[in-house]
C-alpha cells in the first residue's frame, strides 16, 4: 500500500531529534559519494503582476543506506513585497481556495514502488532546521544554553526545536520587526518547547550574550550586524544575505551546506527569482570555508576552541533533504498508524517504454 501524508498528519509525528539524525546520516552519505542528489531546478513564467512569478520546483535525491528515493515538487506564486520595512521573497498562496501546491514522492530504491506521497509543507522546514541543526551540532559550543532567533515566520518556528535537539538549549531571545507577530510568535513556542522564549526590542538584544545566534527571516536585507558578534558564538542562517558582509568575515570558521547551485529554466525577465546563491561574501574568507559533508566526513576542520566564531549557511536545498526528512517521517506514520492508504498497484504498470 502506498502511504498518503497531509500536512496535518506530518505535524502529529512531528520529532525533530529524528529528523536531525536523518539528515546528518544524509550529509555524511553524500560525503561518501552514496547520495546521489539534486538541487532545485526551477521553470519561472511571469504573471501579470510584476513582483511576482510563478515557479514549478523539482528536486530528487537518494540515500543508499535508507533504501529510499525522494522527488519534491512545488507549484507556487513567488513574490518580492516588503515586509515590516525588509525586502523578502514570499510564497503566495496559488489556488483558487487560497492553498499552497507542494507534493513529495517517497519511493523504495530495492522494489522501486512509491511508499508515499506527502504534503511538503511541514517536512520543507524541518529539513532547513534540521540541517541547520546538523551544522551547529558539530560547530557550536557544547555548553551552549542561550538562543537568539531573528525570525517569527514559519521557517523560524522549527529552528528553536531542531536547536534545542542538540544542545541543552534553556533561553531564547527573539526578535522580529512586527511586535505584534512576535508576542504570539513567542507564546506559541513557549507551549511548544516549554522554553523561556521572550521577546526582545532591538535586533542586538536577540546577540547580545546568546550562544547561538539562528536566522530565519527569509530577508535579502542583512539582519545581523559584524560587529554585534561576540567571541564564541554560533551563527546559521537559511539565506546568506541575513548576515552582513561584515560578519562573514569575523567568522573563523564558516561552513555552506554545499557548493551546487541551482538550475533556472525562466522566461521573462524573471532572473531575480533565481534560487542561485550569490556567493561573493565568501571571497574573503575561502580559506577558513568548508562545506557541510567536508566537515562530517573530517575533511574540514570545525571548531577547536570556545573563543572561535563560526557561521554556517544553509544553502539551496538538495533532494536529500527531503529523502532523509519524509523517511523519517514515514516510519513514525507506519510506527503509529497514520495517514490513508490506497493501493500501491494505482502507480504501477506491466508495460515499459
Amino acid at each position: 500500500m502506498t502511504l498518503i501524508l497531509s500536512d496535518p498528519d506530518i505535524a502529529q509525528l512531528y520529532n525533530m531529534s529524528s529528523c536531525v539524525e536523518a539528515c546528518e546520516e544524509a550529509y555524511r552519505e553524500l560525503a561518501f559519494e552514496r547520495a546521489p542528489t539534486y538541487t532545485r531546478r526551477d521553470l519561472i513564467f511571469p504573471t501579470e503582476q510584476a513582483d511576482t512569478v510563478y515557479r514549478f520546483v523539482t528536486m530528487e535525491g537518494g540515500i543508499q543506506s535508507m533504501g529510499v528515493v525522494a522527488q519534491r515538487i512545488d507549484s507556487e506564486k513567488v513574490a518580492w513585497r516588503s515586509e515590516g520595512g525588509v525586502l523578502k521573497q514570499l510564497e503566495v498562496p496559488i489556488t483558487p481556495s487560497g492553498h499552497y501546491v507542494g507534493i513529495i514522492y517517497l519511493y523504495s530504491v530495492e522494489t522501486g514502488e512509491l511508499l508515499a506521497i506527502m504534503n511538503d509543507g511541514e517536512i520543507g522546514r524541518m529539513r532547513v532546521a534540521a540541517t541547520c541543526g546538523v551544522a551547529a551540532k558539530y560547530m557550536a559550543r557544547a555548553d551552549s544554553e542561550n538562543l537568539g532567533l531573528f525570525g517569527a515566520g514559519w521557517q523560524a518556528g522549527a529552528q528553536i526545536p531542531a536547536i534545542a535537539a542538540i544542545r541543552g538549549i534553556k533561553r531564547v531571545r527573539v526578535y522580529s520587526p512586527t511586535s505584534s507577530k512576535q508576542r504570539a510568535f513567542c507564546e506559541q513556542m513557549r507551549q511548544k518547547t516549554g522554553l523561556d522564549v521572550v521577546p526582545v526590542d532591538e535586533p542586538r538584544e536577540a546577540v547580545r550574550d546568546t550562544d547561538i545566534v539562528a536566522v530565519a527571516t527569509s530577508s535579502r536585507q542583512p539582519v545581523v550586524k559584524g560587529d554585534w558578534m561576540e567571541k564564541g558564538q554560533h551563527a546559521g542562517c537559511i539565506v546568506q544575505s541575513e548576515l552582513d558582509e561584515a560578519a562573514w568575515r569575523r567568522a573563523e570558521i564558516a561552513v555552506i551546506s554545499h557548493l551546487q547551485k541551482g538550475e533556472v529554466r525562466a522566461s521573462g525577465d524573471t532572473e531575480k527569482f533565481s534560487p542561485v546563491h550569490n556567493l561573493q561574501p565568501y571571497e574573503n574568507i575561502k580559506e577558513r570555508m568548508g562545506t557541510l559533508p567536508s566537515l562530517l566526513k573530517g575533511d574540514f576542520k570545525g571548531r577547536e576552541n570556545d573563543q572561535q566564531i563560526t557561521m554556517f549557511v544553509k544553502t539551496t536545498g538538495l533532494g536529500i533533504e527531503f529523502a532523509a526528512t519524509a523517511k523519517a517521517v514515514y516510519d513514525e506514520a507506519m510506527k503509529k498508524g497514520l495517514g490513508r492508504e490506497i493501493p500501491t498497484d494505482w502507480f504501477t504498470q506491466v508495460s515499459h517504454t
